[in-house]
Order: structure tokens, then sequence, then C-alpha cells
């Protein structure tokens, strides 16, 4: 299992490896000022071909529609790339701001959402 952190101005970006599947535990606000350090750690992953991904929520302070998007920009790109595996990018323990903003743009339901972190590893490993 590979961690580091990313300590970034206004959001902290921890990363845990377990196999195939990457938690990105994010602590902050993704908004205008710290979108593209989201994005960047985000295409890291992908040209590491990592396509399962749990992002943890539950300290995300503030999302604005630039961090939503590029939530649904990791999603979306996942479709692209080939693989036998589940791809998938989930969110665990959605913070209450995050889960208002992806209801008013009727966004929840495209992301499969854990409150448990044992329940979201199963579901990329089943």
């Amino acid at each position: 299992m590979n961690n580091y952190e990313i300590p970034l101005e206004n959001l902290d970006i921890t990363r845990e490896d377990h196999d195939n599947i990457v938690i990105l535990t994010v602590i902050g606000e993704i908004d205008l000022n710290s979108v593209r350090d989201f994005i960047k750690v985000l295409d890291e992953l992908k040209n590491e071909e990592k396509h399962q991904i749990i992002i943890e929520c539950s300290e995300i302070r503030y999302i604005d529609s630039s961090g939503v998007g590029a939530l649904l920009r990791a999603k979306t790109g996942l479709v692209k790339m080939k693989s036998e595996e589940k791809k998938d990018v989930v969110l665990l323990n959605v913070s209450q701001s995050l889960q208002r903003v992806l209801e008013l743009t009727r966004l929840f339901s495209l992301f499969k959402s854990f409150s448990d972190r044992n329940d979201a590893l199963s579901y990329f490993r089943s």
C-alpha cells in the first residue's frame, strides 16, 4: 500500500493504494483556486491506469461548479479506459455540502455513495 499526502493551500489530498484501488481523502475546499491541483491528482491516477477510485468526502467543506466538473470529468474519463476490471469513481462519507451541491445539480444519482469504507472497497473487489 502506497500512501502520500499532497498539502495544498486550501486543500489537502491524501492517497492510499489498496492493490488497484485508490482512496483519495480530500480535506478542504474544491473551488476555482484549488481545482487544478485536484484535477492534477486525478490525471495522475488516469496516467497510472488506476480506474478504481474512492474519494473520501467527509471533510470537503466547500465545492463549487469547477469541483463538481472535476468529479464528473474523472468519472466519465474512466469510460474510455480499457480494462477488464470494474471502472468507477465512488464517493465515501459524502459531506452535507457536497451532497447538497450534487443534488441541486441533479448529479448525485450518477455517483455510487458509501458510508462505510469496507463497503466501498468491497464494491470494487466483487
